[in-house]
């Protein structure tokens, strides 16, 4: 379930996350996956057909981790 929280709504929801942050996963056993980076590595590599994070090819592979890292890299906060 996709949920979008008001500005106004997050004090309120963010004791009731699991570590304070969102976004969050709760995958079908009731797991709880709070980092972006994880969720996305987890559903890439749930691809019945490897292509959204390739398995059997480094290049891809480190193609996709050198833009994640950007990415952490660009909304880190100073």
């Amino acid at each position: 379930m996709d949920v979008h929280l008001e500005k106004s709504e997050w004090a309120a929801k963010k004791p009731t996350t699991k570590h304070g942050v969102i976004p969050e996963m709760t995958l079908p056993n009731g797991a709880i996956i709070t980092e972006s980076t994880a969720m996305l590595r987890l559903v890439g590599e749930a691809d019945e057909e490897d292509k959204l994070y390739p398995i059997g090819y480094v290049m891809k592979r480190l193609q996709i981790e050198q833009v994640l890292g950007l990415v952490a890299d660009l909304t880190r906060a100073w």
